[in-house]
């Protein structure tokens, strides 16, 4: 954990993965729209569930990683994840990679969402930049 941080920026729609310093990963990012905006701070990685479920809005998410609960007392959190899904199917926002489509989450591509899982364990710096 030591020497990781991962740093997004909102107004860029990009994320800088660093490991000891150095510039590991840069890739396009989707934050959330207008309505449901991804929170600017400092967090940290909480959870990981290779395939998490959205209830409000009947989404599956895979590789997901929890950062921050968007409001006090609701039972989910806002992170990184894949492209979602819905009923097993209908994978969403393929297209709109690098310009704000989620509910407050950061969407990255599959595979550097898949990436992102593996090399971030719990406790890893996350700063979201406006």
């Amino acid at each position: 954990m030591d020497g990781k941080r991962i740093v997004v920026s909102i107004s860029q729609q990009r994320a800088w993965v660093y490991e000891n310093g150095a510039l590991k990963w840069e890739w396009l990012a989707s934050t959330g729209i207008a309505s449901s905006p991804t929170a600017p701070g400092v967090f940290q990685i909480q959870t990981h569930e290779s395939n998490a479920y959205a209830g409000n809005w009947d989404l599956w998410m895979p590789n997901f990683m929890g950062i921050y609960q968007p409001a006090p007392n609701v039972e989910f959190m806002n992170g990184f994840h894949g492209f979602p899904t819905r009923d097993g199917a209908n994978l969403l926002w393929t297209n709109n990679l690098g310009t704000p489509v989620t509910y407050g989450c950061i969407l990255l591509s599959n595979e550097n969402a898949a990436q992102l899982y593996d090399w971030a364990e719990q406790g890893v710096i996350v700063e979201i930049l406006p």
